[in-house]
């Protein structure tokens, strides 16, 4: 009985050691993606209300 936990707990240890490491490849992998995705949404958000504030008030020069 003892031999079965010892080995359980053996394994459960590879398994968070192999799991962090896939988050962290995976992170790796998606959060440049991610950040590059939120800098290109928020550029045109921005050049999007750019243009209604002209449209709204065209004598505004800004």
């Amino acid at each position: 009985m003892t031999s079965l936990l010892s080995e359980a707990a053996a394994q459960s240890s590879g398994l968070n050691l192999k799991g962090f490491v896939i988050v962290a490849i995976v992170f790796a992998l998606v959060y440049p993606v991610q950040k590059r995705l939120r800098h290109w949404v928020s550029q045109r958000r921005r050049e999007r209300w750019r243009e209604e504030e002209q449209r709204r008030d065209p004598r505004d020069g800004r």
